[in-house]
């Protein structure tokens, strides 16, 4: 079994793990927010809230990260 190192890659500038651990906590407890903006501007809320110096990726760059969930979720609804 070969062994993957801990540390490939540059760091994330910007905490995906913490947003999707409080998007799947949200989900559970909420729901599935009713659209697709509306998801979007959750993950933006919770980066202006949750990021040191306020600093949030741009809207596409959260679409990208986060649409392949959102379709995921709307299909299994």
């Amino acid at each position: 079994m070969r062994r993957l190192a801990a540390n490939s890659g540059a760091p994330s500038r910007h905490n995906w793990e913490g947003l999707l651990a409080f998007l799947i906590q949200r989900v559970h407890v909420e729901g599935v927010p009713a659209t697709q903006g509306e998801w979007i501007a959750v993950a933006q809320d919770w980066f202006a809230q949750n990021s040191e110096g306020g600093e949030i990726p741009d809207e596409s760059t959260i679409r990208r990260r986060l649409g392949p969930i959102w379709k995921s979720l709307q299909a299994a609804a």
